[in-house]
């Protein structure tokens, strides 16, 4: 199974992104020290919501035997459903999050942040609780297996 990010919220963040660019510029006409910042900021960020919606840029990619996923092209590492904890949604956040028993300082310092490992990037168009559940069922049935 394959998850991808919601069009419509790519969308109108490149739209968002773009429009604030745009008053960065204005920004800079009328000589505001400022304006430069804003728009080349913004800038970036249109970009890179534009590039989410590239083919292959972004996704969430189910299978029996784990889990990978990809934001802008950067993928991350295979991950193993055995190796993973049960699926959350961090408080707070919104975000999905989950807990491997490995890594550095890095994970350290996420865990005390947001109170786990690894969270994913992204609801891949789902409310956090439809994806939590999905995720959840998927461990399940790979562990039991």
């Amino acid at each position: 199974m394959v998850l991808f990010p919601a069009r419509g919220k790519l969308i109108a963040g490149l739209i968002g992104s773009a429009a604030f660019a745009a008053g960065g510029i204005f920004m800079v006409r009328d000589g505001a020290a400022g304006g430069w910042f804003v728009a080349l900021f913004f800038a970036i960020c249109a970009a890179t919501f534009g590039a989410q919606m590239l083919p292959g840029a972004s996704y969430l990619r189910l299978t029996r035997d784990g889990f990978i996923f990809c934001s802008v092209f950067r993928k991350s590492r295979w991950y193993r459903w055995a190796e993973v904890s049960e699926f959350r949604i961090a408080r707070g956040l919104g975000m999905i999050v989950f807990d491997v028993p490995f890594g550095g300082e890095l994970r350290k310092w996420s865990r005390s942040l947001v109170g786990a490992t690894d969270g994913l990037p992204d609801s891949y168009g789902m409310k956090p609780e439809k994806q939590c559940a999905l995720l959840n069922e998927w461990r399940a049935r790979a562990i039991s297996a």
